[in-house]
């Protein structure tokens, strides 16, 4: 594989949300009643439920071999610490039928080409009758509930288990199946019904695609080729889910060559590790043509269950009204209307008589969770304030109800919609007193704690989220959890921000500035780009307001390129817009600092600083981000008041003015007494002067 052509972009699951329901069939078109969506499934997605990873099934099959062939001795399994596995693969690999190179995850195929097919398909039926023990996992639910609800048409699985069939018939979907690459020449660009394709062929193949020879040679069947290029060259979307998308894997190469071929198709890539994790051919084609987006760190259950949120789906139709489904299907059945099959009728109808008289039971035992279900899903598709609402002023003692309250308050009063960050505190306090002291979820509580307090922003409330920051870095380290520990640590950095600017304890800053260098040892630029950019901020921001009070160029040059890091990684993604605005108006405020540090007046500095400010204006303006708007204006006026102290040129106190007034206009409609005050006079002074330049 070539080297990356460009960064590879992040994208949320509220963005596919979205391309998901523009993908959804129009129910007015009978004619084309499934969606435009597709999935591509891979071994991640059933791990859940019981499957054995590719990396275990090699491990299972290896055994099985050096079994079969008397290999495995006290003295390999000792040399090997007990594990059987590994001493299986290297009694093998003594015996020269394994690569000497090969570990576990890379002997996979080689050991299935030690195998006839009959014998691969009994060993792979063996396998899941052992571990999957006919259980499902959500992921497989949910997928079958996108398909019922006609905005997936076909899913594409390089398993062999039988999960995907199983979920698309619990959610009542009968799809069309093509067991096989040899097949793919039946697949339809839009089908009539949905479509389930098994890449490798299923576990009841004759000869399913395992060994390395067969996998790699599926690229070459000219049937593969056509139908996979039909059918992604009319999808409007394809996700890839719990696939690792492997080097020499016929149809990851297959799909790449696709991609190249059409640059414009849209490739969301959900993948449970981050970049660092991808293999070569997943970056190449993330790199290729536009629209490709990688979702990071997504467990498949945990992915669906969000994106059936976002989507505005909740669960399964079925899991709301379980009993309804079955007098549903109940109705289906369809009996002999000869006179020999009245008792047969009869069955027929005792068991939907049945079913029917359940359906009250079932209705009293939902309401009893009734509004807490309400509640969490309020929460689920962010009606933060519906929730503040239906709980601000009840007395709570129910942990769960407690932390929904607690959630909904914090959002709520960080968008100044209410004052309710005192109640967020307390909810959270409570929460710290009533959980086991040193616990992962008290952890989490101290760190949510923090947020609160430092959002409140006011010195004690500071100091105190300082403290609970501290306390929750008692429990999470770097080794244990390192993601936890790095989010904790960059929070902590920001508290000692705010407090260093506000109390002027300039030492605040530079402890802030260590936190931040903690954080960034997880969240690299290569591994979690996003998480690192936002860091760049943070530490931007931090640098400016050291080099202000040192006048230290040094520092506010340092500023300037973490600013510009930052804007590296959001320039490329939809997702991070705000980021990007922040990041923009922070290089903006950056130079116009240095300027001021210069002996003479540095007009492309200041030039530099309004293209910054300009920029973080595209996404904050007065409906997205007022507040942000206000600043930038603001800060936008004070440069052009400065340019016009270097030229004395007439136009750049009018930009000013225009700049102030907005800036003026928006603290005034939202009655910010601090911001008014900061702009009054600056307003006024530029009035002044240009009616004495008037006249």
């Amino acid at each position: 594989m070539g080297a990356t052509i460009k960064p590879i972009a992040e994208a949320s699951v509220p963005e596919l949300a979205r391309k998901l329901m523009l993908a959804r069939a129009n129910p007015d078109d009978p004619a084309r009643p499934c969606g435009r969506a597709v999935f591509w499934i891979g071994a991640g997605a059933s791990i859940s439920a019981g499957i054995p990873s590719g990396r275990d099934l090699a491990g299972r099959l290896a055994r099985h071999i050096a079994k079969s062939y008397h290999l495995l001795d006290p003295q390999t399994l000792r040399q090997a610490n007990g594990d059987e596995d590994e001493a299986a693969l290297r009694a093998l690999q003594a015996k020269s039928l394994i690569s000497e190179k090969s570990d576990l995850g890379s002997a996979y195929g080689e050991l299935f080409g030690m195998l006839e097919p009959n014998q691969e398909r009994d060993f792979i039926r063996s396998v899941i009758a052992e571990t999957g023990k006919r259980r499902i996992n959500w992921a497989h639910l949910a997928l079958g509930e996108l398909v019922r609800q006609r905005m997936v048409h076909t899913l594409l699985t390089t398993n062999f288990d039988d999960l995907l069939l199983d979920g698309l018939v619990r959610c009542d979907q009968l799809p069309a199946i093509i067991d096989g690459v040899e097949s793919l020449n039946r697949l339809d660009p839009r089908p009539p019904v949905p479509q389930l394709v098994y890449l490798h062929g299923s576990q009841h193949t004759y000869n399913p695609r395992s060994s390395t020879a067969a996998v790699g040679e599926t690229k070459d069947i000219f049937e593969a080729q056509a139908g996979l290029y039909r059918l992604l060259r009319e999808c409007s979307v394809l996700i890839v889910l719990g696939y690792a998308g492997n080097p020499g894997e016929g149809v990851m190469e297959m799909l790449l060559s696709f991609a190249k071929a059409l640059p414009e198709m849209t490739v969301f890539w959900a993948s449970y590790g981050h970049h660092d994790n991808l293999s070569s051919c997943a970056r190449a084609l993330l790199s290729t043509g536009r629209n490709k987006w990688l979702i990071p760190g997504s467990d498949a259950d945990l992915f669906l269950h969000e994106l059936l949120k976002e989507t505005h789906v909740g669960v399964p139709g079925w899991f709301q009204q379980p009993v309804q489904h079955w007098v549903t299907l109940s109705d289906r059945i369809s009996v002999t209307v000869v006179a020999e099959g009245e008792s047969l009728r009869e069955e027929v109808s005792d068991f939907r008589s049945r079913l029917v008289e359940l359906e009250p039971f079932w209705h009293a035992t939902g309401q009893r969770a009734k509004e807490r279900r309400e509640l969490r899903q309020l929460a689920a598709a962010g009606d933060h304030l519906a929730v503040w609402r239906r709980l601000k002023d009840g007395v709570l003692l129910d942990e769960p109800l407690l932390r929904l309250r607690a959630n909904a308050a914090y959002e709520v009063g960080s968008r100044r919609l209410d004052d309710s960050l005192g109640v967020a505190a307390s909810d959270w306090e409570k929460l710290i007193d009533a959980l086991a002291p040193q616990s992962a979820a008290w952890a989490d509580a101290q760190d949510r704690l923090g947020v609160v307090l430092a959002t409140q922003g006011t010195q004690e409330s500071l100091q105190m989220a300082i403290t609970a920051f501290r306390a929750a870095l008692a429990v999470r380290t770097r080794s244990t959890t390192p993601t936890h520990w790095a989010k904790t640590r960059n929070h902590l950095g920001n508290a000692l921000v705010y407090l260093g600017h506000k109390s002027k304890d300039w030492r605040a800053l530079r402890e802030a500035l260590v936190e931040y260098v903690h954080a960034r040892r997880v969240f690299t630029r290569r591994s979690s780009p996003h998480d690192w950019g936002a860091i760049q901020i943070n530490r931007g921001n931090a640098l400016t307001l050291l080099g202000e009070h040192e006048r230290n160029a040094r520092l506010l040059n340092q500023a300037i390129a973490a600013h510009r890091a930052a804007l590296s990684i959001f320039s490329e993604s939809e997702s991070a817009t705000q980021l990007w605005a922040t990041a923009s108006y922070g290089l903006g405020n950056a130079l116009a600092i240095l300027e001021e540090l210069g002996p003479t007046g540095n007009v492309t500095l200041l030039n530099e600083a309004l293209d910054a400010y300009d920029q973080a204006l595209t996404c904050n303006t007065p409906v997205k981000n007022r507040t942000g708007f206000a600043n930038a204006q603001h800060a936008i006026g004070e440069v052009q008041e400065r340019l016009y102290a270097i030229s004395r040129e007439t136009m750049h106190l009018q930009k000013a003015l225009v700049a102030f007034s907005a800036a003026a206009q928006v603290w005034t409609a939202q009655t910010d007494l601090a911001g008014h005050q900061r702009v009054e006079p600056k307003l006024e002074r530029v009035r002044q002067l240009l009616k004495i330049l008037g006249e």
